[in-house]
């Protein structure tokens, strides 16, 4: 055994002394340099998202903001138009015919519209996934 081990001793330090002496960085310097790498790579993604979900935010309330003016803006004009209806008509018809006839006439039509609306918004469904479906796959 002792020939054995000696020369296997022997062998191991004629493999080591061929090794050529390291270049550039230790094994150490790589994973620490890695290491940062990582943490920046994380802080310039972190930041990035920062960034996009301000710019999401800005252009959500500009666009809220500008559907809320055209709401307004809407009601307005119908208000508008309905006076201007009511004006006309109280001219032909008298203003108590008038008021009566353009307030059933807005009335059928805002039925109208949210009839069209509940039916279309009972069609509005969310599939749910069913818990056990995937049971039955995994089961040994």
């Amino acid at each position: 055994m002792d020939a054995y081990s000696t020369s296997e001793k022997h062998r191991v330090r004629l493999a080591t002394e061929q090794l050529p002496p390291p270049v550039g960085e230790t094994l150490h310097e790589n994973i620490d340099r890695l290491v940062a790498d990582i943490k920046e790579l994380v802080a310039t993604e972190r930041d990035y998202w920062r960034a996009r979900m301000r710019y999401s935010k800005s252009l959500a309330k500009q666009s809220a903001l500008l559907f809320g003016a055209s709401i307004a803006l809407a009601a307005s004009a119908f208000t508008a138009l309905i006076l201007g209806t009511l004006l006309v008509l109280s001219a032909r018809i008298g203003p108590i015919a008038a008021t009566i006839s353009v307030t059933l006439v807005t009335l059928a039509i805002s039925a109208a519209l949210a009839w069209l609306a509940l039916k279309r918004a009972r069609k509005l469904t969310f599939a749910t996934p069913d818990p056990f479906e995937h049971a039955e796959d995994n089961s040994l």
